[in-house]
């Protein structure tokens, strides 16, 4: 709600030194999972706090405004904040990933010029995505890891992949995928060929809660 969301916001202004986008996580709370009447309500009141937030610079040294954004908001949840909104979403985050490609969905988010993140976009290694032949294959053919592979894949598709691991050495691999151009080595391009094997494992598997269960 509108209280909560702006509570939020400032307890994470006093905690962290920069704070450049700002989601709503969920469009809607566990206790009213199937209460359609509160959850667009709530949904809209939150909504008003982002707008009301958008203004506030990333921290005290630094132009700009904070980006706000919606995450895990199916199209149904999409229309309905477009439909009220005064400021637009400038991020869309969505669990990604070759398994889980939401084609459809991400069409949605781009036509109406909403930048997309893919959380989970490793799948949290619980699918077996990393050990999938294809995957593999994939792998020994660029000289790559299989992670580096699918966070290639999301590049390519024009996602921000955020990919998150407590070890620095799977931290260091998986941003090099993205800083071989910058460090002058040669970029991995992944051919027509390779991403139609790659879309080809499209099976509407997630491993997160499904956003759609939310009324």
């Amino acid at each position: 709600g509108y209280e909560k969301a702006l509570a939020s916001f400032k307890r994470s202004k006093r905690n962290l030194p920069l704070l450049s986008c700002y989601l709503i996580h969920f469009p809607g709370a566990n206790e009213s999972r199937q209460n359609p009447v509160k959850n667009k309500c709530l949904r809209k009141e939150t909504w008003q706090a982002l707008e009301e937030v958008s203004s506030v610079p990333p921290s005290s040294s630094s132009s700009g405004n904070v980006l706000v954004g919606l995450s895990n908001f199916k199209r149904r949840h999409l229309k309905e904040i477009l439909s009220y909104a005064t400021t637009k979403p400038a991020a869309g985050s969505l669990e990604l990933h070759p398994y889980l490609q939401e084609e459809e969905l991400v069409k949605l988010y781009r036509d109406k010029g909403i930048r997309l993140f893919a959380h989970s976009p490793l799948g949290h290694g619980s699918l077996g995505l990393l050990g999938d032949s294809r995957t593999l294959s994939l792998a020994e053919k660029y000289k790559i890891t299989p992670a580096q592979v699918v966070l290639k894949w999301h590049l390519q598709k024009g996602f921000l992949p955020i990919a998150a691991s407590k070890s620095r050495d799977r931290l260091r691999e998986n941003l090099a995928i993205s800083k071989a151009a910058s460090q002058g080595r040669a970029e991995i391009e992944f051919d027509v060929k390779d991403m139609n094997i790659l879309a080809s494992m499209e099976k509407n598997a997630r491993c997160g809660f499904d956003p759609n269960l939310i009324a």
